[in-house]
């Protein structure tokens, strides 16, 4: 820990200041970012609205539930607002979902076994050498 605080890292300015994505832009964010690879239908693409709704939720960001009328304490709660997405559950599952992201993929919530996942091969190809 004392390595981690003292290091010119832990006070970048780039970093100071950083807002903690709520779980759906965490969950659409690495979707995209990483460009997992999808079935392209229209009945699929609302299968798999569904299961990042579902990978939220997991994260205590269930999309159509909030938890009172103020919305989620992350958005009202003074002084930490964005931190709030940050406790020992949602930190768990969110390495959780990037893990299984490229490793099995993400099973959408119909049950039809088809999974949203990232090709690391694919990925490789878009990052460029400099």
């Amino acid at each position: 820990m004392k390595t981690l605080l003292t290091s010119q890292h832990f006070y970048d300015r780039l970093i100071v200041g950083a807002v903690v994505k709520n779980p759906l832009d965490y969950t659409v964010g690495a979707v995209r970012q990483y460009g997992a690879i999808m079935n392209p239908t229209p009945v699929n693409d609302l299968y798999t609205f569904y299961t990042i709704a579902k990978e939220a939720s997991l994260m205590q960001m269930d999309l159509m539930f909030p938890p009172n009328v103020a919305g989620w304490s992350a958005y009202h709660q003074q002084p930490t607002f964005h931190q709030n997405w940050i406790n020992t559950v949602t930190i768990h599952q969110r390495n959780n979902f990037i893990e299984r992201l490229f490793s099995e993929g993400i099973e959408s919530v119909n049950g039809d076994n088809v999974r949203t996942r990232v090709d690391p091969v694919i990925l490789a190809t878009t990052i460029s050498d400099g």
